[in-house]
């Protein structure tokens, strides 16, 4: 997997399967969401790519109430 913390950096020049979403943690929902991407990709041969933020747009919109990030390594 690439992690890129910059979009500037990443190419969008092949076709992939694409979501995007506030990925704070892999819950059940989470884990449906990817699961589809990947499986999609699969069938297609493209790549899957995962668009996620940071900061969170909770700390953005109630940075008070944010109770941090769940991985604190982005």
């Amino acid at each position: 997997m690439k992690v890129y913390k910059e979009i500037t950096k990443v190419s969008f020049s092949t076709p992939s399967v694409l979501t995007i979403g506030n990925f704070d943690g892999v819950h059940l929902g989470h884990q449906e969401i990817l699961s589809s991407v990947i499986d999609r990709s699969s069938e297609l041969g493209i790549d899957s790519i995962v668009f996620s933020f940071y900061p969170s747009p909770g700390y953005e919109i109630h940075p008070n109430k944010f109770n941090g990030h769940i991985d604190s390594d982005i």
